[in-house]
């Protein structure tokens, strides 16, 4: 039987806040260079550009309010 991939999602909607954007920027940062196995997904705000964190995570659109996932 094939053992699943642990999946991490982060809720990086308030990236863009100072304070806590500044702690999501730099815990996304950090993961990027851990080498796993685990799947990661990035759930970022409208409007901003995930494309140089695709490869090492999975990459969406959230679409809710601030704080109402």
């Amino acid at each position: 039987m094939e053992q699943q991939r642990p999946c991490i999602v982060i809720d990086a909607r308030k990236i863009r806040d100072f304070g806590i954007g500044t702690t999501i920027s730099g815990l996304i940062e950090g993961l990027s260079t851990c080498a796993g196995n685990e799947r990661i997904v990035l759930a970022l705000p409208p409007g901003i550009d995930g494309t140089r964190w695709r490869g090492r995570f999975e990459v969406c659109t959230a679409r809710s309010r601030g704080y109402g996932l």
